[in-house]
């Protein structure tokens, strides 16, 4: 992860403490998929103390998907 990805995602948990919505949004290629799954993966790791859920919005392309899941891992 590059530094303004890094900076992305604590700006997504930032949002999230401070309004509970975050919408990102990025050229194609910028490390938007990266920065959302950081982001998730730490409120996930805290969410265990907190009981809280995380809900991820994306169109039903097969690709991106995959895409995703490849990723991931």
């Amino acid at each position: 992860m590059f530094p303004p990805q890094a900076f992305r995602a604590g700006a997504i948990l930032d949002g999230w403490r401070r309004h509970k919505v975050v919408t990102m949004v990025g050229e194609m290629g910028v490390g938007k998929t990266l920065c959302a799954m950081a982001a998730c993966t730490v409120k996930a790791l805290q969410r265990k103390a907190h009981n809280q859920k995380i809900v991820v919005l994306l169109p039903p392309k097969e690709d991106l998907v995959k895409k995703w899941a490849e990723e991931i891992r």
